[in-house]
């Protein structure tokens, strides 16, 4: 059984207990399924960063870029992103900074039903990274599954995992449609890749209204599977106060880079703070 974990959000830290996942086998299924496992080996380090639209990228980017700077290796491991989180990781990858992804997303938000692609392909080309990993809908199954970079290329596995009806088309890679991987998860964290320390970013969490609440307890139960699979540590970093006031979680703010610009450089100093005090204390 794995030992317990300890998660930090907006800078603190919070003992947490055993796992109540009785069936690790059947987890390894899902995983398998899912498209998940193609690392078996537990990699030292790896991060899963959750949806939110443009200020869920700058929440996900300015944290990373933080935790960094600080000491934690984040940018180290393989990836796993939904939705916003799928840009992060692709981003950090890819070394594409945070004002470049702003300069391609759309200036203003509309009801008008666009192509993900359109942004994603600006943004990465025809990059591809085997450490990204992307979760996406089926649409012929609804189920999650995990697109990688190293398969297709960063533009597809992004657009697939960030076209959320009605407000983007389905986006088809090899043949299959796909939807937001957010409208089964926001943050998918029993589907990342299994490592010694797992960092976890959630733009949208308890604090954020019901969609908040609602995610909250959708992590909670994907971190007790994903540490029935094997001992692990965990950091888990959520906005803060100040960034909460801003309420980058409603629908008018979510998709509004102006606001992501006021969040990333708030973020950065989250992750940085965040990181220095993870690195402070002993193992």
């Amino acid at each position: 059984m794995a030992a317990p974990r300890e998660t930090r959000r907006g800078g603190e830290a919070v003992e947490r207990g055993l796992p109540s996942v009785r069936r690790p086998e059947q987890l390894r299924e899902r995983r398998a399924r899912a498209g998940a496992a193609r690392q078996p080996d537990r990699v030292p380090v790896a991060a899963c960063f959750g949806g939110g639209g443009s200020f869920g990228i700058a929440f996900n980017l300015g944290i990373a870029t933080g935790l960094d700077e600080a000491g934690v290796d984040v940018l180290g491991g393989p990836m796993l992103g939904t939705s916003a989180g799928a840009y992060a990781a692709a981003a950090l990858r890819s070394r594409v900074s945070f004002e470049a992804v702003m300069e391609a997303w759309p200036k203003e938000f509309s009801w008008r039903v666009s192509r993900a692609v359109d942004v994603t392909g600006s943004v990465f080309g025809d990059q591809h990274d085997a450490e990204v990993g992307a979760v996406a809908v089926r649409l012929s199954r609804l189920r999650r599954t995990v697109l990688w970079g190293g398969d297709d290329t960063l533009a597809d596995v992004v657009a697939a995992s960030s076209s959320p009806p009605p407000f983007a088309w389905p986006h088809k890679v090899a043949g299959r449609r796909y939807i937001d991987g957010g409208y089964a998860s926001l943050a998918s964290a029993d589907l990342a890749p299994l490592a010694e320390l797992l960092v976890v970013v959630t733009p949208i969490w308890r604090d954020a209204g019901r969609m908040g609440r609602r995610a909250a307890r959708k992590l909670e139960r994907e971190m007790d599977a994903y540490t029935s699979l094997g001992t692990c540590r965990v950091l888990h970093v959520a906005p803060d106060e100040p960034i909460l006031r801003l309420n980058g979680h409603e629908l008018r703010n979510m998709f509004d880079p102006d606001l992501a610009r006021k969040v990333f450089p708030l973020a950065r100093d989250l992750g940085l703070r965040v990181g220095r005090k993870f690195g402070a204390e002993p193992l």
